[in-house]
């Protein structure tokens, strides 16, 4: 029978609410306020259903997974094993978890004050800055949150912190910060020694002092990047580390954010590629000699990482990859939970956001699975040794800087508006952060803290 809003409703009462045949009787036809009675069409249809649910293997794909029909080729490219399995993890319910703030405590000394105020944690699996809780607790107004011992953040958006490798009294930017959670966890790594920019067109971002403070975090200096407009030119070639968590369509989060899944459509997925490239352009613009490029989303498709890494290599050809491996065994300590072949995305983990099994999860070309959402990178390297040798050395990036230094002291540039003190030289301009009409239009921004791929990007 055709499908009608009546329709709708009855597959709705029928498979999701699995109410009994007979107590349709009570809802339709009933009395002034129901609704009209059944036809004997719809009656039919009704008795078909009975007894069915969701999950019915008589359903299709899309039904049973609760995803849109027109991601299934997307999503079957990258869960080619086990596709039912991992979409429907990703109908599960979400864990809580933290990050412990290294600034104020240790683990142990977090989980213990936890415990005191009432909540009970265990650690993450894989991030060993991370503890995990189910249901809802009172943390907003626990001791440990209040004094900044702990920060809502999925085990993923953790782990893309830890392999952003910053260092202390490095220059590292947050290009696309959100809400700073990921900064956050920077200025730990760092020490509070450098400098940390945090850069956004959300409103979040504007926020997040309060955050900062109640964490300790003074190294971060948060910059919104439509407001303080600093330049490219001026600083192209500057940062040490660069971390590109990306508007996307959130994929990863489907689990947090269950209706994300129905506002995506295709239009606005090949905005965001086209956005995505942009960002990585302008990423790559502002990566020193010997830095790092990380490239991060909160979403599951190939489109908008693998595709992406692959097209960012062809358009940047002096960037090359670094086996996650051996970032993972450098800040994390240890094996990467699984390697993948050695293709330019491979050697990673997937990031998006765990859930409570403790399956290894797969790396690299293997899809990241939906069930262990465990942080992928796609780590990359630019090394002007092994490019020079290869042949594929880009055009230095600091020619084209260097005319704006003539009769200026030597050194780099220090950003106009970053807190800068006496003695530096600084320089104004403009960023341009073209985000498409129709992206501005839904408000789309980019979704820190939570789930997401990783990719590590070196250049020497």
């Amino acid at each position: 029978m055709p499908v009608s809003g009546r329709t709708r409703v009855l597959a709705s009462l029928l498979l999701s609410d699995r109410i009994k045949i007979r107590a349709l009787a009570g809802l339709f036809g009933a009395g002034t306020y129901s609704a009209p009675g059944l036809s004997e069409a719809e009656s039919a249809f009704a008795e078909k259903l009975s007894g069915c649910a969701l999950d019915d293997p008589a359903q299709p794909p899309p039904v049973r997974g609760n995803f849109p029909e027109w991601l299934e080729a997307s999503l079957h490219r990258r869960f080619p094993q086990d596709f039912e399995r991992e979409l429907a993890a990703l109908n599960e319910a979400a864990s809580v978890d933290l990050r412990v703030n290294t600034l104020k405590a240790d683990r142990d000394a977090a989980k213990a004050a936890l415990a005191a105020a009432g909540i009970e944690t265990e650690p993450t699996p894989f991030s060993p800055l991370g503890l995990r809780f189910h249901g809802r607790r009172p943390l907003g107004a626990s001791e440990p949150y209040r004094d900044g011992l702990v920060e809502v953040q999925d085990e993923g958006a953790q782990l893309v912190s830890l392999l952003t490798a910053a260092r202390p009294d490095m220059r590292v930017v947050d290009y696309c910060a959100g809400a700073g959670g990921k900064a956050l966890a920077i200025a730990a790594t760092m020490e509070n020694r450098g400098e940390l920019l945090a850069l956004d067109v959300s409103p979040r971002l504007n926020r997040a002092a309060p955050r900062f403070e109640r964490a300790g975090a003074t190294v971060v200096k948060a910059m919104p990047l439509l407001r303080f407009e600093w330049s490219r030119d001026a600083n192209a070639g500057r940062f040490d580390r660069v971390l590109l968590d990306v508007p996307c369509s959130g994929t990863g989060t489907w689990r947090r954010d269950p209706m994300a899944r129905w506002r995506l459509t295709p239009d606005h997925l090949q905005s965001l590629v086209g956005l995505q490239r942009q960002l990585l352009g302008q990423g790559a613009d502002l990566t020193a000699p010997g830095g790092r490029l990380v490239y991060a989303t909160c979403s599951l498709l190939c489109e908008e990482n693998e595709d992406q890494v692959e097209w960012f290599l062809a358009e940047r050809p002096g960037f090359s990859p670094v086996p996650i491996s051996q970032v993972w065994a450098e800040e994390i300590g240890g094996a990467c939970p699984a390697t993948g072949p050695g293709s330019p995305w491979s050697q990673a983990a997937s990031r998006a956001s765990s859930s409570a099994t403790s399956t290894p999860p797969p790396c690299g070309c293997s899809p990241p699975r939906a069930s262990t959402r465990v942080p992928w990178c796609a780590p990359w390297r630019r090394s002007s040794v092994v490019a020079a040798e290869a042949g594929l050395l880009a055009p230095p990036v600091w020619p084209k800087v260097a005319p704006q230094l003539t009769g200026l002291p030597a050194g780099p540039l220090r950003v106009h508006g970053a807190g800068g003190g006496a003695g530096r030289q600084e320089r104004a301009g403009q960023v341009h952060l073209d985000y498409p009409p129709e992206l501005r239009q839904r408000g789309v921004h980019h979704a820190g803290g939570r789930a997401a791929d990783a990719g590590v990007v070196d250049q020497q």
